[in-house]
């Protein structure tokens, strides 16, 4: 037994959830929002058949060694995925007495997690990282395998054909004609019709094969609450089984080697099954992922959201909600102050929002995901001197002031944190340019689980932005 543990700070860029698989278990872990004003605890749960442990960004967590290298290696190939759209903030975050306990039960704090990045990714047009492989576990494969076979059904039932003949035996259904024989000339043939399938391909007995171990399984359910698509896949397996009841099965062993030898060389025809083929072999062979070997895994089973992008889409919503903004330009570009005779190394600089306002003036804004203090460090001080002035010089226009947006602390108001003046450096009909540094609410777990929450809350948030950045002189 493990006596010694590590400190696991998920001080990444990202929520959502993730699966971390050895040969003993498979854990489901969560990364919930810095800014939740609720503690939410993170020891070892049960949810619904497996292990849950749920992690606070920027918050250490203790973890066994062994347990802390494989959620570790799992965080930092999420980090990768979002390197190129957003920062981390360091800031470990300091225990609170101020914060709530936690008072919600595992379903409520994972939906409101998945709302978020659902949030996040609706407004970017992406498709969440959703994919399936050994570094799950079985009941994802299952979902996959049983998502594909339905879209494929119409495909795969068009290989049978209609047989209408006699039997010693009852084969489907008795014809009319048969009925009516049955009586007129007794006989001991009946005539029936049924359905055959024309041709018993190794790659339809593998699914075939792969249907009859789902359904003898009995599935656990913990990833209802993700989407319809995980529920009732024991029965969905049964129906898609019940329509290729013709195919004969293999054996586990016989299906496993059939597998390999069609992903080696798969027929054209099912060229389009490839990726199924592959799921399938790993939901054969029970592959799990070995922590203690060196090397990435191919895939792995993730629904997560960068958390500044999803700060950034949340305050820019909130702004498109208030009557006195026009409209909200997003990554407004700017050329950056050092140009290399390398063209490759001349990077653009961007500005989150160019907020227009009704009475023509704009803001240009940042939004923050980190705690708002009332003098930013000296790299955001330099950042937003550099966007002022190259905005001023490239435009020849000045804003009506400049913005830091932060999402809120607990226990405070939405207010101005601080308002700052870049003393002479810039100005704009002989004022200076005032640099507001702002704090706004972050959506709360209740907020979440209301169905019609995005309506509310940033209605509420319009206020508070009209209160505090949009009204400020």
């Amino acid at each position: 037994m493990e006596s010694n543990y590590v400190d696991v700070i998920p001080n990444h860029d990202f929520i959502g959830i993730f699966f971390v698989s050895s040969l003993e278990e498979t854990t489901l872990y969560a990364v919930v929002p810095r800014f939740w004003h609720t503690n939410i605890t993170d020891e070892l749960r049960t949810f619904n058949g497996i292990n849950l442990r749920i992690l606070t960004q920027n918050k250490p967590t203790k973890l066994p060694p062994s347990e802390a290298d494989a959620v570790s290696s799992q965080m930092n190939r999420i980090k990768k995925i979002y390197s190129g759209e957003s920062t981390s903030n360091g800031d470990i975050e300091k225990p609170d007495p101020q914060r709530a306990e936690d008072s919600y039960g595992e379903v409520d704090i994972l939906k409101a997690l998945l709302v978020l990045c659902e949030f996040y990714n609706t407004k970017n047009r992406k498709n969440p990282h959703f994919e399936v492989s050994s570094t799950g576990d079985s009941l994802l494969l299952v979902a996959k395998i049983v998502q594909t076979l339905e879209e494929n059904l119409v495909e795969l039932t068009r290989t049978y054909s209609k047989i209408v003949e006699k039997a010693d035996s009852v084969r489907g259904k008795i014809t009319p004609r048969g009925m009516m024989m049955m009586v007129a000339q007794p006989s001991t043939r009946i005539e029936c019709e049924f359905q055959k399938f024309d041709v018993q391909s190794p790659i339809y007995r593998v699914f075939a094969t792969v249907l009859d171990l789902i359904v003898s399984n009995d599935l656990p359910n913990y990833l209802d609450i993700i989407d319809d698509s995980f529920r009732d896949l024991g029965p969905r397996a049964s129906f898609l089984r019940g329509k290729l009841s013709m195919i004969r099965h293999y054996s586990v062993k016989e299906a496993l080697q059939h597998t390999t030898s069609l992903s080696r060389s798969l027929p054209r025809k099912f060229s389009h099954y490839r990726e199924l083929i592959e799921i399938c072999e790993l939901y054969l062979s029970h592959k799990n992922i070995d922590f203690s070997v060196l090397g990435d895994p191919l895939d792995f089973f993730h629904i997560t959201a960068p958390t500044s992008k999803a700060w950034e889409n949340i305050v820019s919503t909130g702004l498109n909600a208030s009557e006195l903004v026009t409209r909200v330009d997003p990554q407004e570009p700017l050329n950056g102050p050092w140009v290399s005779n390398n063209e490759n190394l001349n990077r653009q600089k961007n500005i989150d929002l160019k907020i227009h306002l009704e009475d023509k003036s704009f803001i240009l804004g940042d939004a923050k995901y980190a705690i708002a203090k009332e003098m930013p460090n000296s790299g955001y001080q330099y950042q937003q001197f550099f966007y002022l002035h190259a905005y001023q010089k490239s435009s020849g226009l000045s804003p009506k002031s400049m913005s830091l947006i932060h999402p809120l602390s607990l226990g405070k108001d939405s207010a101005v944190k601080s308002s700052l003046s870049l003393e002479g450096y810039l100005r704009h009909q002989n004022k200076d340019v005032p640099w507001l540094i702002i704090e706004l609410p972050f959506p709360q777990i209740d907020d979440l689980l209301d169905e019609y929450w995005e309506d509310r809350f940033f209605t509420n948030m319009a206020s508070e932005i009209e209160t505090t950045l949009l009204d400020n002189p």
